[in-house]
């Protein structure tokens, strides 16, 4: 990663931690201990291990893998894995920001929408989503669901009510 490109994601990281409360992760998580870019305790004293994507295109390509590899470091804590995909209007003229969570936050959040794919990867835009239209995403190959909706959802269900 370039120094400009680094100093953005540092930046977009920090607006994003503040704007949801977060703590920034040293060095996004590089150190055994404390993985993902952001960690955070929701009022209902769960965890979440937050790691932050952020991109100028108008797609994203979502990798399966990307997604396990942040569940398996949220894991380590016993937290809950999202990824927060930024789209930064660049090429898209689109600002927003989606939340990609396991298929089963679907018992969370009622999804309208479902996206079944053999690859191990689909490619996201920021328009694939809105709110009260959440996706949901099937590799078939893996058996694994996931769930794409919008970063306000997502903080949504981080104030549910128990």
């Amino acid at each position: 990663m370039t120094n400009h490109k680094r100093k953005k994601s540092d930046r977009l990281t920090k607006q994003l931690a503040s704007k949801i409360g977060a703590r920034v992760n040293i060095n996004s998580g590089a150190f055994h201990t404390d993985k993902g870019d952001l960690s955070l305790e929701d009022d209902y004293g769960e965890s979440w291990k937050i790691e932050h994507k952020y991109t100028d295109a108008a797609h994203y390509t979502l990798k399966l893998s990307t997604f396990l590899k942040a569940e398996q470091e949220a894991k380590i804590t016993g937290s809950h894995p999202v990824m927060v995909i930024e789209f930064t209007g660049g090429r898209s003229s689109l600002k927003r920001s989606l939340a990609v969570l396991d298929g089963s936050w679907s018992n969370e959040i009622q999804v309208s929408e479902e996206l079944s794919t053999d690859k191990k990867s689909v490619r996201i835009s920021p328009s694939l989503v809105s709110i009260k239209k959440p996706l949901k995403i099937l590799f078939e190959s893996d058996k694994r669901t996931l769930l794409l909706t919008t970063a306000i959802e997502w903080q949504q269900l981080l104030e549910r009510d128990n």
